[in-house]
């Protein structure tokens, strides 16, 4: 974490990241071949995940099974589904509230991760490629939706993101007491992503690491949402002054 590899892979990334949103901009790249991008870029995160991470299977008659710790359960990889529904529904108004969702989640998801390497930081595994690219996609992703005015959240969207989100610690809690026997770490409410974090770690116990695991996915939730609601509310008052 933040050693030469770390830093070295950020500049990858945030050029990656300028570059896309840049080529996007000056050839007006249609939303829908941007969102067919986020596909193609999901469906080879998870294939590389399938390819890289099979262990055999329990039991005399043999085969193998992706790992559970593989599993599309974090709040990144949950992504992959908000993906496919903003991509193929033609339900406006649930598109909007999965955009608005996507919005707080995938940006800060994201750029956690990428702040917070748990795959590692060196340059010989194609699993740190994987990882490190797809959050870069994520991240470009909001990037792209906020510059084309596809996510315009009002109050209501803010507050429908908060109760979300209990439903997202509430299911990362469920999931992990299921797949407990796997040792998985869903969504990191089990214990810290790594060891050494400030805050994040378990010295005073595990409620009061998951304390403040909430306190601090609360707090960047609100600094992402809340000036943006106003952005938008200050766009939509714009607009009714001009008429």
């Amino acid at each position: 974490m933040f050693t030469l590899n770390h830093f070295i892979w950020l500049g990858i990334l945030t050029a990656l990241i300028v570059t896309l949103t840049v080529l996007t901009d000056k050839f007006r790249i249609p939303h829908k071949w941007v969102c067919y991008f986020m596909c193609f870029a999901s469906a080879c995160s998870e294939i590389t995940k399938i390819l890289t991470s099979m262990k055999n299977a329990t039991g005399d008659e043999g085969g193998m099974v992706l790992k559970p710790s593989s599993l599309p359960f974090h709040l990144c990889t949950i992504q992959i589904f908000l993906i496919l529904i903003v991509t193929f529904s033609k339900n406006e108004s649930f598109v909007h509230k999965v955009r608005c969702f996507m919005f707080p989640t995938a940006l800060i998801g994201a750029i956690m991760a990428c702040l917070i390497p748990t795959a590692g930081v060196t340059f010989d595994k194609v699993r740190i490629y994987e990882y490190f690219l797809f959050h870069a996609c994520l991240i470009f992703f909001v990037i792209h939706m906020m510059r084309r005015g596809l996510v315009r959240m009002g109050w209501g969207d803010a507050i429908r993101n908060y109760i979300l989100m209990v439903g997202i610690l509430v299911f990362g809690l469920w999931i992990n007491s299921i797949l407990s026997v796997y040792d998985t770490n869903f969504l990191y409410v089990v214990r810290p992503p790594m060891e050494g974090l400030p805050l994040l770690n378990l010295d005073n116990g595990w409620h009061a690491y998951i304390a403040a695991l909430i306190v601090i996915a609360l707090v960047l939730v609100s600094a992402f949402q809340i000036p943006w609601v106003l952005a938008c509310r200050r766009r939509e008052r714009k607009k009714m002054e001009d008429i």
